[in-house]
């Protein structure tokens, strides 16, 4: 492969992979685990069995757009799906930053500085690889009317309204909602609690499959093995974008480049088979998919025709740059 072909051809893969970012939704997935309320099952129970915490039972029908506020709450119904909502931890990953956490998580990259504020960090730093955060349960509860927020904080935690623990639940929700909060009124208002988890055996272990956060470092791999095939560093485009090629869930058009990348990186480190392989995954993806005679290489081209025919013409000959 000549090295003004290489060139060509991922100077068009970083166009599309930069101007394509938009069409991959990035929005919050937080952690939640769904249950089917079976015969006899209280709110109570469920908070007894599956968080620990009796306060969890008052929370747990906010999540559920049930008022957990009144002196007597409805019952929950047989049959009905609740959703359990829960705080995480999640260790920072190289790459990661607040704002980038706070957007996959939080959905709102504006709630960076309430996410490095509330585990003791200075969003003004780089993220720290390696530590590990508690990322909230958001839950969201209509207000009403004359209730403050220590008598609401006091609600939520069953505990006296002048107790450490609801003064510091009452900064968290200042500190979330920062200058945007107007308290005094009827309205629906997000509450942070970073104590509201699932017990372990019930926590979920994997984010969902179209997890937010896993989508976009997919996506800066994609990008940073666009950077290292122009710069001829084909073995780090390997290496890099080969857990992504496994990846599930990411949609097809970053699953299209990656095995793009892939191809010609292999072609290039004259391993014609991981080629093959790449090429068909290409195929496979986007039928319509040909070639560019310009922007190509002679040798990647002959890959592509290799697996557009189901042969294995390609294996014979030594794949090089």
């Amino acid at each position: 492969m000549s090295r003004r072909g290489g060139r060509g051809v991922v100077t068009v893969l970083m166009v599309v992979v930069v101007v394509s970012g938009a069409p991959v939704a990035l929005t919050a997935a937080p952690r939640a685990l769904q249950h089917r309320l079976k015969p006899g099952e209280t709110a109570a129970k469920l908070a007894k069995r599956f968080y620990g915490r009796p306060f969890a039972a008052r929370v747990l029908l906010l999540a559920n757009g049930i008022n957990g506020l009144a002196k007597r709450p409805p019952a929950l119904k047989e049959g009905t799906m609740i959703r359990m909502p829960t705080a995480w931890s999640y260790r920072i990953r190289p790459g990661d930053t607040f704002a980038g956490l706070a957007r996959d998580y939080l959905g709102d990259h504006r709630k960076a500085g309430f996410l490095a504020w509330v585990n003791g960090k200075d969003v003004r730093k780089p993220a720290p690889p390696g530590h590990v955060i508690i990322v909230p349960a958001l839950v969201t509860v209509k207000v009403p009317r004359r209730l403050t927020l220590a008598k609401l904080a006091a609600l939520l935690l069953d505990r006296k309204p002048k107790s450490e623990a609801v003064k510091r639940l009452v900064r968290r929700i200042r500190k979330y909602h920062g200058r945007r909060l107007r308290f005094g009124r009827r309205q629906s208002l997000v509450v942070p609690l970073i104590r509201l988890r699932l017990l372990g055996w019930f926590l979920p272990s994997g984010l969902p499959l179209k997890d937010p956060g896993t989508l976009r470092r997919a996506r800066s791999l994609v990008q940073q093995g666009a950077r290292d095939l122009r710069a001829g560093r084909y073995l780090e485009v390997a290496v890099g974008l080969a857990p992504v090629a496994r990846m599930s869930g990411l949609g097809s058009l970053l699953q299209i480049l990656t095995h793009r990348l892939l191809c010609t990186a292999y072609v290039a480190l004259a391993r014609p088979g991981l080629a093959l392989t790449a090429a068909r995954a290409v195929l496979r993806l986007d039928p319509g998919f040909k070639p560019d005679p310009v922007q190509m290489s002679p040798k990647v081209r002959a890959v592509y025709r290799g697996a557009a025919s189901g042969g294995g013409a390609t294996r014979r000959k030594k794949a090089g740059n």
